[in-house]
Formats: C-alpha cells, structure tokens, sequence
C-alpha cells in the first residue's frame, strides 16, 4: 500500500488550529491586498514560532514572556532562542529575518500605505534582490516553470507573494515538525520521571 506523501498545508492546518485561527486562515492570505497579506504572514509566523520555542522549552508559563520577545532580533528575541535551541536552521532564520523587514517596511513606513510586494521590489538594488532571493527564493536557478527555466530572480521578483507564501508554509511546516517532537519529548520524559514511583507501587500491591 502506498503511502500518502506528507502536506505541509495539513501541518499549517494543524498549527491554525493550536493557534485558535478559523480553518484555512494561511489558504485565504493569497487573497488578500499585499499590505494585509504581509502584516497576516508575519503575525501568524511569529505566533507559530512562539508556541514552537515555548513547547520546546517545556514550559507552558513561558508562553507570555516568550511572546513579548522581538521576533527577528538574533541576539535576543525569538530567532536567537530558535538557533539555541536547534529548532531553526540558517535558511528559517534569514527567512523570518526577511518577512519582518517587509513587514515592518510595510507598517511603519508611511510612504508604503497601498503599496505592493511589487512596489517593494522595485526600490531594491542589485544587493537587496540577491538578498530577497537568497531569503525567500526556491533555491533552484534556474527554476523550472512547466517546460520552461527561468532565472530564479526573475522567478521570485514576478511571484513574489506566491514565493513568500510557499517558503512561509515550508517554515510553519516545519515548525510544526519540531513542535510535535518536542511535545513527545516532553511526554517521554515525564513518564521516565515518574517511572520508578509507579514501578514501586505495583510491587506494594492493592
């Protein structure tokens, strides 16, 4: 029997549902104007990464103090506990690094109020493409549309919300990953602590 090839949407789902979003929440961001779609990313990344480090730590009372943290500060906000912990690698980071300079950009920039993704892309230099790219691209250049290849910048620039959302579900996917071993984890440890106790009882008998 064949088995069903792993969604990273059912582990976006799933994520929704831990974070209490109404089902399908992440699917209907691609229909939003680009300000909305930004400033929803980034508010659900950083709510999934938050609830992915408190679960990792063990500690369910860290979920406030973790929340207020800066989510993109790589010194001490989310990313640098993300990179500690192991639960986010180099190509996670510079993506949420990313996401959240455009959503700041977005949010307190007063000069990008109805602005788009493409607007944002085209202010950038040489510098700032490759950078956009090497953040949020697919990593394969050239990329292959159908039977076609085309530059992986010339990609992203003409798809950009479509690139970010794929690397955004990637990212939640596997944030979630993570999240579901570091709750198994923690189910296994507790059972070995209590372990002897319950091993002590039996002997006693009724």
């Amino acid at each position: 029997m064949a088995t069903k090839e792993p969604d990273p949407l059912d582990d976006v789902a799933r994520f929704e549902a831990d974070l209490g979003l109404r089902s399908g929440f992440f699917r209907a961001l691609l229909q939003e104007d680009d300000w909305s779609f930004v400033i929803k990313l980034h508010a659900l990344v950083d709510g999934a990464i938050t609830h992915l480090l408190v679960e990792e730590l063990g500690h369910p009372e860290a979920m406030r103090p973790i929340s207020r943290l800066s989510l993109a500060d790589t010194r001490s906000g989310k990313l640098a506990f993300g990179a500690a912990l192991a639960v986010l690698d180099a190509h996670d980071r510079r993506f949420v690094q990313k996401l959240s300079e455009i959503r700041n950009m977005f949010a307190h920039d007063v000069r990008m109020a109805g602005s788009t993704l493409a607007d944002y892309a085209s202010r950038l230099d040489d510098a700032g493409l490759s950078s956009l790219v090497k953040a949020v691209g697919p990593g394969r250049d050239p990329f292959p549309i159908g039977n076609h290849m085309v530059p992986e910048r010339q990609y992203v620039v003409e798809n950009l919300k479509l690139t970010i959302w794929v690397t955004a579900m990637y990212t939640i996917a596997l944030a979630y990953q993570h999240k579901k071993l570091a709750s198994s984890k923690n189910r296994l440890f507790q059972s070995v602590v209590t372990l002897p106790s319950r091993v002590k009882n039996r002997e006693r008998g009724p």
